[in-house]
């Protein structure tokens, strides 16, 4: 096999990127913003959804050391 060098017509000059740092910044901080809001509304499902499926009685056990009267006076305070 024979190599043929051919001239090249333009160069590729890859260091001039005008304008795409920005863009590029601008496109991190939307998806980084999408990412945090999609993580925030996904975490309070999932917590809604486990909260809900947690018995009364595993409720009752974790809670019987609060009385109603403790929440009031601090809810007072």
């Amino acid at each position: 096999m024979k190599i043929v060098n051919k001239p090249l017509e333009k160069t590729a000059d890859v260091s001039s990127a005008r304008g795409t740092a920005w863009k590029e910044f601008r496109h991190l901080v939307l998806s980084a913003a999408v990412l945090l809001i999609v993580l925030y509304f996904s975490l309070g499902f999932i917590v809604d959804l486990t909260v809900s499926l947690i018995p009364f009685g595993t409720e009752a056990k974790i809670f019987k050391h609060y009385r109603l009267q403790d929440v009031e006076k601090k809810d007072a305070e």
